[in-house]
């Protein structure tokens, strides 16, 4: 009888003969893409199967993913992307030279103008007047002593000036001589001290060049100079260091920022002077972008108990 009928299928060289049992349809998974013969039996009630087979060919499509063309695009879109990330890292280190070189020249522009600050007209014209009033006066021995001085202090300046760092030694040394022609020309009207704790190495230790000089000058011709009480003038200077940061503090006793405000006011050629701070503040900024530093400067205005004005301090932070 027809219900007694067998049936069984297999796809030629892929799987086995599997037999139907209760259904009339046969389903296949993850079979891969190609050509196949679907091959189709059946068998009598005595279970004799028939030689003669239902043969069908069939196609079955390959995955997307799967195709030599994907394949080969998905090589060619990596190789691309690859390429791309890569020339996106080269423009980026190319423009971040072409940053640092940027402000290596606006650096190398305000140290010039930081040594003409230093080598201004108006210092070389009265150190000269101070040497040349000296021989007039037959002080043979303080013109040598203040010319000595002047060319040593050139020439640390002109030395210095060459190197983005230098020895906090160099430094200090350059300080030394600036002071001791200042307090020569003007009488000894000011003393002066630097101190240094122990445990600070001014020979290994380095900073940029003349950033601590500025600060000084101020002080003496802003702060000291105009002093109309009789007493004497100081200048102060304490290196100190404070875990990876050098702290430089500039003490005076002065007559303060305001008033040195209001008699800069009133003499134009004052403005000049300041300008070395200016410079200093300018290359301290470009220092910190540069070399990735936390450079700080602050300037505070100490008073007595009165309030009354007694001086000024600048505290200058140079990580080292």
């Amino acid at each position: 009888m027809a219900k007694e009928v067998r049936f069984r299928y297999r796809l030629k060289d892929f799987d086995d003969w599997a037999e139907v049992t209760g259904r009339r349809f046969a389903d296949y998974t993850n079979v891969p893409g190609g050509d196949y013969l679907f091959q189709l039996q059946a068998a009598n009630n005595e279970g004799v199967w028939n030689d003669k087979i239902f043969e069908l060919p069939i196609h079955i499509g390959t995955a997307f993913w799967r195709t030599w063309l994907f394949r080969i695009s998905f090589v060619v879109i990596v190789a691309f992307a690859a390429y791309s990330l890569y020339r996106y890292r080269v423009e980026q280190v190319k423009k971040k030279q072409k940053l640092k070189s940027d402000y290596e020249k606006k650096l190398a522009n305000i140290e010039m103008s930081a040594l003409l600050a230093q080598m201004n007209p108006h210092f070389l014209f009265n150190s000269l007047n101070s040497i040349d009033s000296y021989i007039i006066r037959n002080e043979s021995k303080k013109a040598s002593e203040y010319l000595n001085n002047f060319a040593r202090l050139m020439r640390l300046i002109l030395q210095n000036s060459r190197s983005n760092y230098i020895s906090l030694k160099d430094e200090l040394e350059a300080l030394e001589l600036y002071m001791q022609m200042e307090s020569l020309r003007f009488k000894n009207k000011f003393c002066y001290s630097i101190a240094v704790d122990g445990d600070v190495d001014t020979s290994s230790i380095v900073i940029p060049p003349m950033l601590i000089q500025p600060y000084v000058e101020n002080a003496i011709w802003h702060g000291l100079m105009h002093r109309s009480n009789g007493t004497e003038g100081l200048v102060k200077i304490s290196i100190s260091k404070n875990d990876d940061d050098l702290q430089c503090v500039i003490e005076d006793n002065g007559i303060g920022r305001k008033k040195a405000a209001e008699l800069k006011a009133q003499k134009q050629t004052n403005h000049k002077r300041s300008m070395g701070m200016r410079i200093t503040q300018d290359r301290i900024e470009i220092i910190n972008k540069l070399y990735n530093m936390n450079a700080s400067i602050n300037i505070y205005d100490m008073e007595d108990e009165q309030g009354n004005p007694k001086g000024t301090k600048v505290e200058l932070t140079i990580p080292v």
